[in-house]
Order: C-alpha cells, then sequence, then structure tokens
C-alpha cells in the first residue's frame, strides 16, 4: 500500500521562523531536505488523491485566516530549478487550525 503523507512545516531559513507551509509527500525525509523545513507534523493517506483533496481543501482554509509569504529560494526566485521550495507558504503558526480541519 502506497503512503502519501500531508504535512505541516516550519521554514529553517534564518528570519523566517515564523513561517510555515503545507503539502504533500511520500518521502518526508526528502521533502524536509529538498524545502528547507522542518516538518512538525504529518498524516498518513492511503492514495494519492484522498492526500491532494485535503491539502487543496487547507489551501483554501489558510488562504482565509492568513496571508501568504514569500520564502528565500521559493519558485519566483528559482525559476527554471524543479527543486526550490514551491509557492505555498504562509505567515503564522497555522498548526491548531491544520489539524481541527483535517482530523
Amino acid at each position: 500500500m502506497n503512503k502519501y503523507y500531508l504535512y505541516y512545516g516550519i521554514s529553517l531559513i534564518y528570519n523566517e521562523d515564523t513561517v510555515f507551509t503545507i503539502g504533500i509527500t511520500k518521502d518526508c525525509f526528502r521533502r524536509s531536505y529538498e524545502k528547507h523545513m522542518s516538518i512538525v507534523w504529518v498524516k498518513a493517506y492511503a492514495s494519492k488523491a484522498e492526500a491532494m483533496k485535503a491539502e487543496k481543501a487547507l489551501h483554501a482554509v489558510l488562504d482565509a485566516k492568513f496571508d501568504r509569504a514569500f520564502v528565500q529560494f521559493g519558485a519566483w526566485q528559482m525559476e527554471g530549478y524543479k527543486q526550490n521550495r514551491g509557492w505555498d507558504w504562509w505567515l503564522g503558526a497555522g498548526l491548531d487550525i491544520v489539524k481541527l480541519e483535517v482530523e
């Protein structure tokens, strides 16, 4: 059975300690390295479709409650590089909200 993980991570970059992200991955260790973050919470899903559905719903909730953040080495800075930190970062502390929405 393939497992996909929905994760909540906090940036490890200097001055980004109040910035968080959520996403999905099959390998939390690899993804935490690629995004320069510490994963502090995960939830396992049996399929990629289930994990993506939860992630998409969370994006809408987080966008309504938090401002988006621009992080170092994000997609806008690393255009053309597959391994960038992506677009999905928010300012604040949203772990309690994430847990309430998915559990």
